[in-house]
Protein backbone atom coordinates (compact mmCIF):
# COMPACT_ATOMS: atom_id res chain seq x y z
CA UNK A 1 0.00 0.00 0.00
CA UNK A 2 1.34 3.62 -0.70
CA UNK A 3 1.73 5.89 1.73
CA UNK A 4 0.20 8.96 1.34
CA UNK A 5 1.69 12.51 2.27
CA UNK A 6 -1.50 15.34 1.90
CA UNK A 7 -2.78 18.04 3.20
CA UNK A 8 -6.75 17.40 5.07
CA UNK A 9 -9.18 19.76 2.84
CA UNK A 10 -12.96 18.83 2.35
CA UNK A 11 -12.14 16.44 -0.75
CA UNK A 12 -9.87 14.17 0.92
CA UNK A 13 -11.16 14.03 4.45
CA UNK A 14 -14.38 11.77 3.83
CA UNK A 15 -11.97 9.16 1.50
CA UNK A 16 -9.40 9.54 4.84
CA UNK A 17 -12.24 8.85 7.04
CA UNK A 18 -13.71 5.83 5.40
CA UNK A 19 -10.31 4.40 4.76
CA UNK A 20 -8.73 4.63 8.24
CA UNK A 21 -11.65 4.65 10.72
CA UNK A 22 -12.10 0.87 11.17
CA UNK A 23 -8.67 0.10 11.31
CA UNK A 24 -8.40 2.69 13.69
CA UNK A 25 -11.03 1.57 16.04
CA UNK A 26 -9.83 -2.08 15.89
CA UNK A 27 -6.56 -0.89 17.47
CA UNK A 28 -8.39 1.42 19.98
CA UNK A 29 -10.98 -1.11 21.04
CA UNK A 30 -7.52 -3.57 21.49
CA UNK A 31 -5.68 -1.43 23.72
CA UNK A 32 -8.94 0.44 25.48
CA UNK A 33 -11.27 -2.68 25.93
CA UNK A 34 -14.42 -1.00 25.58
CA UNK A 35 -15.92 -0.66 22.43
CA UNK A 36 -17.49 2.58 23.05
CA UNK A 37 -14.68 4.40 24.24
CA UNK A 38 -13.07 3.05 20.99
CA UNK A 39 -15.16 4.65 18.89
CA UNK A 40 -15.22 7.75 20.57
CA UNK A 41 -11.33 7.78 21.06
CA UNK A 42 -11.17 7.43 16.99
CA UNK A 43 -14.15 10.33 16.88
CA UNK A 44 -11.92 12.33 18.32
CA UNK A 45 -8.95 12.08 16.30
CA UNK A 46 -10.85 12.37 13.23
CA UNK A 47 -12.57 15.22 14.68
CA UNK A 48 -9.13 17.00 16.04
CA UNK A 49 -7.91 16.68 12.52
CA UNK A 50 -10.32 18.55 10.88
CA UNK A 51 -10.99 21.23 13.41
CA UNK A 52 -7.17 21.97 12.66
CA UNK A 53 -6.82 20.93 8.98
CA UNK A 54 -6.10 24.26 8.03
CA UNK A 55 -3.09 24.66 9.76
CA UNK A 56 -1.90 20.46 10.13
CA UNK A 57 0.36 19.94 7.55
CA UNK A 58 1.14 16.20 7.86
CA UNK A 59 4.76 15.56 7.47
CA UNK A 60 4.52 11.78 7.85
CA UNK A 61 2.40 9.47 6.21
CA UNK A 62 -1.07 10.01 7.09
CA UNK A 63 -1.33 6.03 8.60
CA UNK A 64 1.48 6.91 10.80
CA UNK A 65 -0.02 9.91 11.43
CA UNK A 66 -3.30 8.89 12.59
CA UNK A 67 -1.95 6.25 14.79
CA UNK A 68 0.11 8.33 16.42
CA UNK A 69 -2.89 10.99 17.59
CA UNK A 70 -4.83 7.95 18.22
CA UNK A 71 -1.70 6.78 20.84
CA UNK A 72 -1.67 10.22 22.57
CA UNK A 73 -5.91 9.96 22.84
CA UNK A 74 -5.60 6.36 23.96
CA UNK A 75 -3.37 7.36 27.11
CA UNK A 76 -5.21 10.40 27.54
CA UNK A 77 -8.09 7.94 28.11
CA UNK A 78 -6.11 5.94 30.88
CA UNK A 79 -5.09 9.06 32.56
CA UNK A 80 -8.50 10.02 32.70
CA UNK A 81 -9.56 6.47 33.69
CA UNK A 82 -6.95 6.71 36.69
CA UNK A 83 -8.05 9.82 37.79
CA UNK A 84 -11.02 8.84 38.07
CA UNK A 85 -10.94 5.98 39.65
CA UNK A 86 -8.60 7.80 42.24
CA UNK A 87 -11.59 9.96 42.70
CA UNK A 88 -14.20 7.35 43.51
CA UNK A 89 -11.82 5.59 45.96
CA UNK A 90 -11.32 8.34 47.87
CA UNK A 91 -14.76 9.53 47.56
CA UNK A 92 -15.94 5.89 48.72
CA UNK A 93 -13.51 5.82 51.16
CA UNK A 94 -14.90 9.33 52.82
CA UNK A 95 -18.47 8.13 52.25
CA UNK A 96 -17.35 4.83 54.34
CA UNK A 97 -15.49 7.16 56.94
CA UNK A 98 -18.79 9.57 57.46
CA UNK A 99 -20.72 6.32 57.47
CA UNK A 100 -19.07 4.64 59.95
CA UNK A 101 -18.81 7.56 62.22
CA UNK A 102 -22.97 7.99 61.95
CA UNK A 103 -22.88 3.83 63.04
CA UNK A 104 -20.38 4.63 66.08
CA UNK A 105 -22.27 7.69 67.09
CA UNK A 106 -25.63 5.60 66.84
CA UNK A 107 -24.18 2.78 68.88
CA UNK A 108 -22.69 4.93 71.34
CA UNK A 109 -26.08 6.42 71.98
CA UNK A 110 -27.97 2.95 72.30
CA UNK A 111 -25.33 1.79 74.55
CA UNK A 112 -25.71 5.38 76.53
CA UNK A 113 -29.31 5.01 77.04
CA UNK A 114 -28.87 0.92 77.97
CA UNK A 115 -26.36 1.46 80.25
CA UNK A 116 -28.27 4.50 81.93
CA UNK A 117 -31.88 2.01 82.08
CA UNK A 118 -29.35 -0.84 83.91
CA UNK A 119 -28.14 2.00 86.47
CA UNK A 120 -32.08 3.08 87.07
CA UNK A 121 -32.84 -0.55 87.36
CA UNK A 122 -30.28 -1.27 90.50
CA UNK A 123 -31.41 -1.59 93.97
CA UNK A 124 -31.53 1.70 95.77
CA UNK A 125 -28.72 1.54 97.85
CA UNK A 126 -26.49 -0.33 94.98
CA UNK A 127 -27.37 2.41 92.77
CA UNK A 128 -26.78 5.26 95.35
CA UNK A 129 -23.03 3.36 96.14
CA UNK A 130 -22.32 2.91 92.24
CA UNK A 131 -23.34 6.75 91.36
CA UNK A 132 -21.36 7.39 94.00
CA UNK A 133 -18.63 5.55 93.12
CA UNK A 134 -18.52 6.17 89.67
CA UNK A 135 -19.63 9.43 88.60
CA UNK A 136 -19.35 11.55 91.87
CA UNK A 137 -15.52 9.80 91.68
CA UNK A 138 -15.33 9.24 95.66
CA UNK A 139 -13.40 6.42 96.79
CA UNK A 140 -14.65 3.53 98.74
CA UNK A 141 -13.76 5.25 102.27
CA UNK A 142 -15.52 8.27 101.60
CA UNK A 143 -18.63 6.19 100.44
CA UNK A 144 -18.84 4.39 103.94
CA UNK A 145 -18.25 7.80 105.82
CA UNK A 146 -20.94 9.25 104.10
CA UNK A 147 -23.40 6.71 104.21
CA UNK A 148 -22.71 4.95 107.70
CA UNK A 149 -21.56 1.38 105.80
CA UNK A 150 -18.69 -0.76 106.26
CA UNK A 151 -15.82 -0.36 103.46
CA UNK A 152 -16.87 -4.18 102.92
CA UNK A 153 -20.32 -3.35 102.11
CA UNK A 154 -19.56 -0.35 99.58
CA UNK A 155 -17.14 -2.97 97.86
CA UNK A 156 -19.84 -5.46 97.89
CA UNK A 157 -22.49 -3.09 96.19
CA UNK A 158 -20.17 -1.81 93.73
CA UNK A 159 -19.35 -5.74 92.71
CA UNK A 160 -23.01 -6.25 92.66
CA UNK A 161 -23.88 -3.41 90.56
CA UNK A 162 -21.03 -4.07 87.92
CA UNK A 163 -22.31 -7.48 87.39
CA UNK A 164 -26.57 -6.60 86.98
CA UNK A 165 -25.26 -3.35 84.60
CA UNK A 166 -22.65 -6.28 82.90
CA UNK A 167 -26.41 -8.70 82.76
CA UNK A 168 -28.58 -6.01 81.46
CA UNK A 169 -25.16 -4.74 78.48
CA UNK A 170 -24.71 -8.53 77.58
CA UNK A 171 -26.33 -8.11 74.35
CA UNK A 172 -23.43 -5.01 73.14
CA UNK A 173 -21.10 -8.01 74.39
CA UNK A 174 -22.49 -10.07 71.60
CA UNK A 175 -21.40 -7.94 68.18
CA UNK A 176 -17.84 -7.90 68.38
CA UNK A 177 -17.82 -4.88 65.49
CA UNK A 178 -19.57 -3.33 68.22
CA UNK A 179 -17.24 -4.00 71.07
CA UNK A 180 -14.39 -2.67 69.14
CA UNK A 181 -16.19 0.24 68.21
CA UNK A 182 -16.88 0.97 71.56
CA UNK A 183 -13.72 0.78 72.79
CA UNK A 184 -12.33 3.45 70.56
CA UNK A 185 -15.06 5.36 71.15
CA UNK A 186 -15.23 4.84 75.14
CA UNK A 187 -13.11 3.07 77.07
CA UNK A 188 -15.62 3.57 80.08
CA UNK A 189 -18.17 1.81 78.44
CA UNK A 190 -15.99 -0.88 77.04
CA UNK A 191 -15.05 -2.13 80.78
CA UNK A 192 -18.96 -2.81 81.97
CA UNK A 193 -19.06 -5.18 78.37
CA UNK A 194 -15.65 -7.39 79.13
CA UNK A 195 -16.61 -10.49 81.39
Amino acid sequence: MKEEYLNIDAKNFPKLYDQYWNELFCFSRHHTGDEEAAKEIVQQVFISIWERREKLQIQTSIRTYLYGSLKLKILEHHRKLATKRKHENFHFAETNKVSNNTEEHILHKDLLRELQAAINALPERCRQVYLMSREEGMDNRSIAASLVISEKAVEGNITRALRLIRNHLKIFRSSFIFFTTLCRVSEDLCNYLII
